[in-house]
């Protein structure tokens, strides 16, 4: 059985607005509280998962304010080196569909929340897990003989982003569906 005993979030909303010398500060302070919170649990090892936003800025405008002032690939480097600096090994993995194999694999199997069974993914990948299709969704996708795994999750990555845009757009979303209820919505087209 899983168990996941301590979240905590560090929210520091005020990194879009403020300039850049600001931001710096402000991440290095959140790296310190970070560090100084996983080193007072007494955790050795983090894994962390490598972000990259496409930022082609053609959505909203506050969206793009905040992927353009997100400073991700400094805030990052200040987190790795404030855990390094307390003896906390870090782990990066590839963020490559975690949210969705985490979803679909892990959400509703632990009773986890997207973001939890994400973290459950990533910590996996750490480890050196891969993680293979499951094979209700292999029998679902109907896979080309070769396929390698990313491959599969890729398609089932867009058959769900269509099928999402299609219920919203034909209203068919009247209360949160997990994934059992929206496997069978793309594969029935139907909710």
């Amino acid at each position: 059985m899983l168990y996941f005993l301590l979240s905590r979030c560090f929210r520091c909303p005020e990194m879009v607005y403020v300039s850049h010398e600001k931001r710096e500060w402000i991440a290095g302070n959140v790296a310190k509280d970070i560090a100084e919170w996983l080193e007072s649990l007494g955790i050795k090892q983090v894994a962390l998962e490598e972000l990259s936003f496409a930022q082609d800025y053609d959505t909203s405008r506050l969206f793009n304010r905040v992927t353009h002032n997100f400073c991700k690939r400094f805030l990052f480097n200040r987190i790795v080196v404030a855990l390094r600096k307390r003896g906390i090994t870090v782990f990066t993995v590839s963020a490559r569909f975690t949210s969705l194999i985490g979803y679909f694999k892990y959400s509703e199997a632990y009773g986890l929340s997207a973001h939890q069974a994400a973290a459950l993914v990533i910590a996996r990948r750490a480890l050196g897990f891969a993680e293979r299709m499951l094979r209700e969704l292999l029998r679902r996708l109907s896979p080309k003989e070769g396929w390698k795994p990313f491959r599969l999750w890729g398609k089932l990555f867009g058959l769900y982003k269509a099928a999402r845009k299609w219920a919203i757009r034909e209203d068919k979303i009247f209360r949160v569906w997990g994934p059992t209820e929206w496997l069978s919505f793309m594969v029935s087209g139907t909710g």
